[in-house]
């Protein structure tokens, strides 16, 4: 007999969540009730939190498993589906089974409730596997890119050297000078191109710290559908999305008129790199402009993409740029990447008519998951 019970989760147990949220997962400064009442309370796709519980013995909470809310589109129709993520399990109940037990009791639920699919897009290597045993399947790789400037590499080298010496003397204050005056911070220089002109006088690149949801929300309407299934872009999305707690962005719209014909969000939270979020343009040449001008006033250090569902003519200016493939040891596993999960055995693997399984059907950003 299992020492644990899985449940549903229920208001009560919201503080035992956070605390071992806090716990389990070390990385990141940001405010971890902040982030559960951003991530599961304000969702605009799913009515309720939807995360599944381990109760030990005693009726302490010792494992989690979330599942966030977004929805999905094709040009016939659109779903919810549910996106796992916040898994955790208190160290002295790890290696007994929990994890394969409270999936399969959240999968069955999810089917209960009537979603036909599950997604995961931002689960590490370790869960990529275990999912995989499980029935999950990719719907392809994501191929990651990077770009890293001459002081990218030049911290790299600081870096380095002060590890290797610390024994002997702290180099730490010499090295966070040197950072800072190589390299400063890429949003603060960002900040100071806030209005900064582009070519003609009817068009301008504007930086800006918050979205501007109707705004966006209108381009992406204006947008052609390529028939591929993609996350939905409306003013809900917009208006949550780019509010987690976990995450600081930039926002550079690309302006004709008054009217916004393009867009690029960039991200940014230790541990990880600078990266562009999303990327989008009513044109070639407004997404072209939209990264000359991030990568001259930005200056970063190093940005990250992902670049797998990028329209081909943007996949060849971050080349052009400097972007080289990167996490090349999980890129020869086929991660990072997307699984899906079909909750029930009938039927094709299809959304919306549109085969699930063909990597070439899918849209997908890094915003898309939670690594954006």
């Amino acid at each position: 007999m299992s020492p644990h019970e899985i449940v549903p989760y229920r208001h009560e147990f919201k503080n035992a969540v956070v605390d071992l949220w806090r716990s389990a997962f070390v990385t990141g400064a940001f405010d971890r009730r902040e982030y559960f009442e951003w991530k599961y309370e304000r969702n605009p796709y799913l009515p309720e939190p939807i995360l599944f519980l381990a109760l030990d013995g005693e009726g302490r909470v010792v494992g989690t498993r979330g599942f966030h809310g977004s929805r999905w589109e094709t040009p016939n129709a659109s779903m919810v589906i549910p996106c796992a993520e916040d898994f955790a399990i208190a160290p002295e109940h790890r290696n007994s089974g929990l994890a394969t037990t409270m999936m399969r009791v959240a999968l069955d639920d999810l089917a209960q409730r009537g979603y036909e699919y599950a997604l995961s897009a931002s689960a590490g290597q370790t869960t990529v596997l275990h999912s995989l045993t499980m029935g999950w399947k990719s719907i392809g790789a994501m191929e990651p890119v990077g770009r890293l400037a001459w002081h990218g590499r030049a911290r790299r080298g600081i870096d380095w050297v002060s590890r290797r010496a610390r024994r002997l003397w702290r180099p730490r204050g010499l090295s966070r000078a040197i950072n800072r005056s190589l390299y400063g911070s890429p949003f603060q220089r960002l900040d100071r191109a806030a209005d900064a002109r582009s070519t003609g006088h009817e068009t301008s690149i504007v930086v800006q710290r918050s979205p501007n949801p109707r705004a966006l929300a209108d381009l992406a309407a204006r947008l052609p559908h390529d028939g591929r299934i993609r996350h939905v872009r409306d003013l809900a999305f917009f208006e949550w999305r780019y509010l987690n707690p976990a995450r600081e962005y930039r926002f550079l719209l690309y302006e004709r008129k008054g009217r916004v014909d393009g867009y690029m969000a960039i991200s940014r939270s230790h541990p990880l790199p600078t990266q562009i979020s999303d990327w989008e343009g009513m044109s070639h040449e407004v997404r072209a402009q939209l990264l000359e001008f991030a990568l001259s006033r930005g200056d970063f250090a190093g940005v990250g993409a992902w670049t797998a569902s990028l329209p081909v003519g943007s996949k060849e200016l971050l080349e052009r740029a400097g972007f080289r493939p990167t996490e090349t040891d999980r890129r020869a596993r086929g991660m990072p990447c997307v699984l899906l999960n079909k909750l029930g055995a009938d039927g094709d693997w299809a959304i919306a008519g549109v085969p699930a399984l063909d990597p070439s059907n899918w849209d997908i950003r890094l915003i898309d998951s939670m690594r954006g």
